[in-house]
Formats: structure tokens, C-alpha cells, sequence
């Protein structure tokens, strides 16, 4: 399958935000929708700081 798991970055420390993402859709002011294989949704404010595809990783930073 395609899903990775969405962490959350503070201080170089990676914490799981959401597992299964198969979606991350852009909403206003800095936010996003990050959508899992079962439907579960979570908004998080700030930005993507790097997606591995290869590695099913995606590291979130959260916005100031």
C-alpha cells in the first residue's frame, strides 16, 4: 500500500500524528487536512517540512 504516517517535528524530536495518511489537502491561513486510510481527519497548522515517499514518512512543523 501507499500510506505513510504523518509526524509532528519540535525541537528535531518526531512525534505521530496521524498513521495510514493517504491525503494531506491544503485549507486556509498555513493550514491542512491530513486524511487517513479509514476516513479519520485531523487539522494541522504549519507546514510540510518533507515528504519520503520511499520511507512512508511525512514530517510536519508546526506554524509560529
Amino acid at each position: 500500500m501507499c500510506e505513510s504516517t504523518a509526524y509532528v517535528v519540535e525541537n528535531e524530536k518526531e512525534e505521530i500524528f496521524l498513521k495510514d495518511v493517504v491525503k494531506i489537502l491544503p485549507l486556509e491561513d498555513g493550514k491542512m487536512r491530513v486524511e487517513n486510510l479509514l476516513g479519520e481527519q485531523k487539522e494541522f497548522s504549519g507546514r510540510i517540512r518533507e515528504i519520503d515517499f520511499t520511507g512512508h514518512k511525512i514530517l510536519l512543523e508546526p506554524g509560529n
